[in-house]
């Protein structure tokens, strides 16, 4: 029964957070065998400015 946070900047629809929400529980239960059903998960949208996400090596901008 993981719980999963993902925290995002404001401006995404409503259709992309789901998106994005269905495509980490497709990973959860792929890389970790979480059963379907067991979904737990808090979406935070942030204005932009709240976070500062600094590139380690990933190449993300």
């Amino acid at each position: 029964m993981p719980l999963i946070r993902i925290d995002l900047t404001e401006g995404r629809s409503d259709k992309e957070i789901k998106n994005i929400m269905d495509t980490v529980q497709d990973c959860s239960v792929e890389a970790f065998s979480v059963p379907i059903r067991d979904r737990y998960q808090i979406v935070t949208e942030h204005k932009p400015g709240r976070m500062i996400l600094l590139d380690t090596g990933l190449g993300f901008e």
